[in-house]
C-alpha cells in the first residue's frame, strides 16, 4: 500500500502515554520536507521578504479511521501542528499526529525545524502561538534566540485572573472612580 512507505518502525520521536506516540520521519516524509523547502526557497527569491511571522497552531481533524486515536475533547481523528509563514501564505513546516497527542508536547522540535525551513534572506522572526507552546522549552529557547520575537499565549489560571481582579480594583480605588 501506497501509505504504507510514510511510516517508520524506528524508536518513536516522542511518545506521552503508551499510545500517544509521535515517530520519526521517514525518508518519504522527508523527501516531502526538502520538496517544501525548496519551493519556500523559490517563492522568496520570486517574493522576497525579510520578515517571518511563523503562526504555530495543532487542529483537531476528526476522523473514524481504525487508526484515528481518541482527543481530549472525546472526538476520534488526528492532531496536525503547522507552522504557517504568515507574510507568505505558506506552510514551512508540519506534523502529522495522533489525535492523543498533546498539543502542548513536543513543539521545541516543531520551531526548530521551521527555523531551520526558513530561506535566506530572512531577518526578522516572530512566533505567534496559542497556549500549546506555553512550555518551558519553547519559552527557554526563544528567550536564547537572538532577533527572535514571540508572543505566546499563557493559559489563566485562577490565581492570575485572582491578581488581575485585585489589581483592577486597586486601579479603581486609586484614580477616585
Amino acid at each position: 500500500m501506497l501509505l504504507e512507505r510514510f511510516d517508520v518502525e524506528d524508536e518513536p520521536l516522542f511518545q506521552h502515554g503508551e499510545r500517544a506516540v509521535v515517530p520519526e520521519e521517514s525518508e518519504a516524509l522527508q523527501g516531502l520536507g526538502l520538496a517544501q523547502r525548496t519551493l519556500l526557497a523559490a517563492v522568496q527569491k520570486c517574493a522576497p521578504q525579510k520578515r517571518a511571522t511563523l503562526d504555530v497552531d495543532a487542529t483537531l481533524v476528526e476522523s473514524r479511521k481504525r487508526s484515528a486515536a481518541e482527543a481530549y475533547d472525546g472526538t476520534t481523528g488526528f492532531q496536525p501542528v503547522v507552522a504557517l509563514w504568515a507574510e507568505q501564505d505558506l506552510i514551512v513546516h508540519d506534523e502529522f499526529r495522533a489525535g492523543n497527542v498533546p498539543a502542548g508536547c513536543g513543539n521545541l522540535r516543531i520551531l526548530e525545524r521551521a527555523l531551520e525551513a526558513l530561506p535566506e534572506g530572512v531577518k526578522e522572526i516572530y512566533l505567534r502561538a496559542d497556549t500549546a507552546l506555553y512550555e518551558n522549552e519553547v519559552l527557554a529557547f526563544c528567550e536564547a534566540q537572538e532577533g527572535v520575537g514571540y508572543a505566546i499565549s499563557a493559559a489563566q489560571q485562577a490565581l492570575l485572573c485572582l491578581l488581575r481582579t485585585k489589581i483592577r480594583s486597586l486601579q479603581t480605588a486609586l484614580s477616585g472612580d
